[in-house]
């Protein structure tokens, strides 16, 4: 049994099957992850995306399992994180008072 995720920058819409499946392919893959231990047993891992994540997004990631023959789980919870905007903006040059 593998792991596989999938991160989007929009919460996926998992009001039906077409549009989790829709979802699940349209996602960037996520990778990092631990091999899976028996179930219920709490895991973690730093996960990556190609590119890295950027800052002043939220991402919304699920989990599925897949078994040796290919077979996929079901949808996790949607888990997200707000990466914060950590940038200043930029010196004010052009101020004038008229």
């Amino acid at each position: 049994t593998i792991y596989r995720m999938r991160a989007w920058t929009t919460r996926p819409d998992t009001s039906t099957i077409a549009s989790k499946a829709a979802a699940w392919a349209a996602g960037t893959v996520v990778s990092g992850l631990p091999t899976p231990l028996i179930s219920g047993t709490a895991q973690s891992g730093n996960v990556t995306i190609p590119g890295g994540f950027i800052t002043g997004r939220t991402y919304f990631m699920v989990i599925r399992s897949e078994d040796e023959s290919g077979n996929l789980s079901d949808w996790s919870n949607v888990a997200w994180r707000a990466l914060p905007d950590t940038i200043p903006p930029a010196r004010v040059i052009d101020l004038r008072v008229n």
